[in-house]
Order: C-alpha cells, then sequence, then structure tokens
C-alpha cells in the first residue's frame, strides 16, 4: 500500500512552497492584470456608451436646430414674399395713377388741339361756304 514516509512531507512542503511562491509572484499579479484589463475594457464601454449618448444628444439638437432654422428660413421668406407683393402693388398703383394722369393729359391736348381744328374749321367751312353760295349766286345772277 501507500507508505508515508519523509519524502512524503518533503513533497507536500515543497509542493506547498511551490503554491506560495506562484499564487505571490505569478497568480495573484496576473488576476490583478486581469482584474485591471476587465475594468478598463468596461471603462472604454462605459465611455463608449456615454459618447454614443452624447452624439445621439447632439444629433437630435442638430436636427431640431435644422427644423427650426427651416421654420425660420420659411417665415423669413413669407415676409420677404409680402413685402415684395406690397411693393409690387405700390409700384403698380403709382404706375397706374402715372399712366392715367397721362392719359388725362393727353386726353385734353387732343381736346384743345380739337377745339381749335374744329374752331379753324368752322373759320375755314364758313369762308367756303360763303365762296360756294357766291358761286352759286353768281351763276345764277348771270343765267338771269
Amino acid at each position: 500500500m501507500i507508505e508515508l514516509n519523509i519524502t512524503f512531507f518533503i513533497l507536500v512542503a515543497n509542493f506547498l512552497l511551490l503554491m506560495f511562491i506562484l499564487n505571490k509572484k505569478l497568480f495573484k499579479p496576473m488576476i490583478d492584470h486581469l482584474e485591471q484589463r476587465d475594468n478598463e475594457i468596461k471603462g472604454s464601454f462605459n465611455n463608449a456608451k456615454k459618447m454614443e449618448e452624447t452624439s445621439e444628444k447632439k444629433l437630435q439638437e442638430y436636427n431640431l436646430n435644422i427644423k427650426e432654422s427651416k421654420k425660420n428660413v420659411l417665415a423669413e421668406q413669407n415676409i420677404l414674399r409680402d413685402q415684395a407683393l406690397e411693393q409690387q402693388k405700390e409700384v403698380l398703383k403709382s404706375t397706374r395713377q402715372t399712366g392715367e394722369a397721362k392719359v388725362l393729359q393727353v386726353k385734353n391736348e387732343v381736346n384743345q388741339q380739337l377745339e381749335a381744328v374744329r374752331g379753324e374749321f368752322s373759320k375755314i367751312a364758313s369762308v367756303i361756304a360763303s365762296e360756294i353760295s357766291g358761286m352759286v349766286l353768281g351763276r345764277k345772277d348771270k343765267k338771269n
């Protein structure tokens, strides 16, 4: 069977001494290193999550800013279009008034010229009428 002699106790003592030395020099530093690495990975993962959340918040803010900018641009365009329409109405109104004034002025000038022509024509017509009547009457006198 199994004999328990001194070599067995020396082997057990060597094994325990080796385990103590390995635990102190190899296992503890390796476990500490693995724990540190796990903590760094978790920290990096948490940082990545925070960065992702931050980027999503910034993206949402960016989209909101874009929407607000679009609303502002549309409002500004509407204001400018309304102003342009008002200016167009004013220009058309003033042009219409100026045109009507010029048409009225031209009508007055035409009426004045027409009256002058009528006056001259009536003078000429009376002269022509008297000449015609003189000729007609003069002919009648010659025949009688």
